[in-house]
């Protein structure tokens, strides 16, 4: 008997299922690295939430009372405060400061928040601001 005669086993090659399961392991080993930095952004991100969502509130308040009056409605109010701009009352979210002053062609909302956030948004007395609603 010869060699090439003989029924030896070769050696399997990996094929395209060992490739395919490769990438799908790497790419479950990213995703699961991702995802507490993903939760550290998305809670970055939530805690602007009220804020925004109470200048939002106040720009279409003020816009409202704006189109009655012709002027802005000047106030200060504290987190957890209720105001009551001409016939619309809105109660501010805790741990958010507002702060709104008239200016000649509109109004300005000075805000900030017990996280550190804040910002200065103003608005043109003729521009709809969109009703957060």
């Amino acid at each position: 008997m010869t060699t090439d005669q003989l029924d030896v086993a070769k050696p399997k090659a990996h094929g395209p299922d060992f490739a395919l399961f490769l990438v799908i392991g790497v790419a479950l080993l990213v995703l699961a690295a991702l995802y507490p930095a993903a939760r550290v952004v998305d809670a970055y991100f939530d805690s602007k939430r009220p804020l925004y969502d109470d200048v939002s509130e106040m720009a279409w308040i003020q816009y409202n009372y704006y189109q009655l009056e012709g002027e802005a409605y000047p106030i200060e109010v504290q987190g957890g405060q209720s105001v009551t701009v001409g016939d619309q009352t809105y109660a501010v979210n805790p741990g958010v400061e507002l702060a709104v002053r008239a200016t000649e062609d509109g109004w300005c909302i000075k805000g900030h928040d017990d996280h550190g956030n804040s910002g200065d948004w103003c608005f043109p007395g003729d521009v709809d601001p969109g009703n957060p609603n």
